[in-house]
C-alpha cells in the first residue's frame, strides 16, 4: 500500500487516526505496530516472514551484544561480540542479497564462466527491504559501539523497524533518532497540525508534480534513443531530473508528516539538492539518510580519509559502486554509483579551493549537467540505451521548436506550467516564501485543505503511479 493511493487516503489513514489517538496512551504502541504490519502486508502477506525474523534478530543481537561487552577487560567476550556482530550483519544481509541481487549474481557469473543452471528469475522482492534492513544493521552496530543501550521493550524495537511512515521507502531512521519518541505515546496538538499539513504537501508534489513530470519522461524513454531530437531528449531528462526529486522528496515529505503525527520526529531526507555547488554537496542534501548511513557505517569504517589520497578515493569508489548496487541490481545502477564516485574523486584531486575560485554559477551548472547525465543510466533500462541517449543530447540534431509538437506533453500549456513550477520549487525560495508561512500562518491548514482536497480528487480522476524508490 502506498500513501498516493486511494484506499490509503480514504480508508486506512483516517481509521488509523481514530483508532490510534482514541485508544488508551499505554496501547497506542502495540496498536500502532499491528497497524504497521497490516500496512506491510497489504497485498503481500508473505513479506511477514521476511520483516519478523529480521526484527528478531536485530532484537535479540542486540541484547547479547550488550551483554557480551559488560566486561570491558575480558578478551574472550571482545572477540565474541566482533564475532557476533558479524554475523547479525550477515544474517540481515542474507536476506537482502537473496530476494534483489541473487539472479543478478548468478546471471552475471553465468555470462562470465560460460556455465548454464537454472535460476528462478520470478524471485520477488519484498518492498522495503533495502530500507529496514539498513536501520537494523545501523541498530545492532550502534549497540556493538556503546553508542546507544540496546532495546529490552521488543513492541519498541520492532515498532522502530517496522513503523509504516518510514518503512515503504524511508527514511532510513536511526535507532538514536527515535529512541525518546517510542516511549512517548503522549497526543500533541501541534504536531498533529503540522504533520498532517507537511504530508498533505507531500502529496500534492506527487500527484501534481512528479506524476505529471513522469508523463512526458516515460513517453520520452520509450521511443527509440537514436531517433529522438536533442531538444526533446534534454526535456526528457529534465522532466526525469524532476519527476525522481519531487516524487522521492513527496514521500519523504509524507513519511515525516505521519511520522510527526503519531510523535516521531524524523530527520530531513532533502535539503534543496538541485542548488548544489559540488557533487560532494550535492549528496550532503540528496538521500540524507542514505548518505549519512553509507558514511558512518561503511566510509569510516574503511578508513574515510584518515588513510592517505589513494585510500580515501578507494574508499569513495568502493562506497558508490555499492549505493549504485544498493538502487537496483542491474549494471545501469552500478554505472551511475561509478559516476558519482568519479566525479568526488575528481573534486578531491582538483581541491576545494580551487573549485571554489570558478564562479559560482558556472559551478552549479556543471553540477546540475553531471546529475543530469548521472539520471540517463539510472532512469533507462540498459546501459546501451543510456549511451546511445546521451550521445543524441549532446548531437546538436533537432532542436528546433518545430520538434516540439512531436510529443503531446509540450503542447499542453498545464503541463509545461508544472515544470516552470517544479523548477521553481526545487529551490530554497519555495521553502523561505511559502512553506514557512504556510507553517507559521494561521490560513496554512486552510491552503493545505484545499490542497489535500484537489490532490484527493485528482487521485480519483487520474491512473494510480507508484512512487520510484518504492522497487528500491
Amino acid at each position: 500500500m502506498l500513501f498516493s493511493h486511494l484506499i490509503f487516503l480514504t480508508i486506512f489513514m483516517p481509521f488509523t487516526l481514530c483508532i490510534y489517538f482514541f485508544a488508551n496512551k499505554n496501547f497506542r504502541s502495540i496498536i500502532l505496530l499491528l497497524i504497521s504490519l497490516i500496512f506491510y502486508s497489504w497485498g503481500e502477506p508473505k513479506a511477514l516472514f521476511i520483516i519478523l525474523p529480521i526484527i528478531g534478530i536485530g532484537y535479540l543481537g542486540g541484547l547479547v551484544l550488550q551483554q557480551l561487552q559488560k566486561d570491558n577487560d575480558n578478551l574472550k567476550n571482545i572477540k565474541m561480540s566482533k564475532c557476533l556482530l558479524g554475523l547479525l550483519i550477515a544474517a540481515i544481509l542474507s536476506a537482502l542479497l537473496y530476494f534483489k541481487y541473487w539472479y543478478f549474481m548468478c546471471d552475471n557469473f553465468k555470462k562470465v564462466f560460460q556455465v548454464d543452471f537454472y535460476v528462478n528469475p520470478e524471485i520477488i522482492l519484498p518492498v522495503g527491504i533495502s530500507f529496514y534492513s539498513f536501520q537494523v544493521i545501523s541498530y545492532v552496530i550502534d549497540v556493538y559501539r556503546r553508542e546507544l543501550p540496546a532495546e529490552k521493550n521488543l513492541i519498541a524495537f520492532a515498532l522502530y523497524v517496522a513503523l509504516f511512515p518510514q518503512l515503504i521507502a524511508g527514511p532510513i531512521v536511526r535507532y538514536s533518532t527515535i529512541r525518546n519518541n517510542l516511549q512517548n505515546r503522549n497526543f500533541h496538538f501541534n504536531n498533529v497540525v503540522y504533520g498532517l499539513q507537511r504530508f498533505s504537501i507531500g502529496l500534492a508534489k506527487k500527484i501534481f508534480i512528479a506524476d505529471t513530470m513522469s508523463v512526458f519522461a516515460d513517453s520520452v524513454w520509450a521511443c527509440n534513443a537514436n531517433e529522438l531530437p536533442t531538444m526533446i531528449s534534454w526535456l526528457g531528462i529534465i522532466a526525469y531530473t524532476l519527476q525522481i526529486y519531487y516524487d522521492f522528496s513527496a514521500y519523504s515529505d509524507m513519511a515525516i508528516g505521519l511520522g510527526r503525527v503519531f510523535n516521531f520526529h524524523f530527520l530531513e531526507n532533502f535539503a534543496h539538492p538541485y542548488e548544489a555547488v559540488s557533487i560532494q554537496e550535492f549528496w550532503r542534501k540528496w538521500h540524507i539518510s542514505l548518505s549519512s548511513w553509507f558514511k558512518d557505517y561503511l566510509y569510516i569504517p574503511l578508513g574515510g580519509n584518515r588513510k592517505g589520497k589513494i585510500r580515501t578515493m578507494m574508499n569513495l569508489f568502493t562506497v558508490f559502486i555499492l549505493c549504485g548496487l544498493w538502487h537496483g541490481a542491474a549494471v545501469n545502477f552500478v554505472v551511475w554509483g561509478i559516476l558519482h564516485g568519479l566525479g568526488l574523486i575528481f573534486e578531491r584531486i582538483i581541491g576545494q579551493q580551487r573549485i571554489q575560485k570558478i564562479p559560482r554559477f558556472l559551478r552549479h551548472c556543471y553540477v546540475l549537467l553531471f546529475i543530469m547525465v548521472g539520471w540517463v543510466f539510472f532512469r533507462s533500462t540498459t546501459l546501451h540505451y543510456a549511451l546511445d541517449y546521451i550521445k543524441v543530447m549532446f548531437s546538436g540534431s533537432g532542436v528546433g521548436i518545430e520538434h516540439f509538437s512531436k510529443l503531446p506533453f509540450v503542447t499542453s500549456i498545464s503541463n509545461v506550467a508544472m515544470l516552470v513550477i517544479g523548477i521553481a520549487f526545487s529551490t530554497s525560495f519555495f521553502e523561505r516564501h511559502v512553506w514557512n508561512k504556510i507553517k507559521t500562518n494561521s490560513w496554512g491548514s486552510g491552503v493545505c485543505i484545499i490542497l489535500f482536497t484537489i490532490s484527493l480528487i485528482f487521485a480519483f480522476a487520474t491512473q494510480h503511479k507508484p512512487f520510484i524508490y518504492f522497487r528500491f
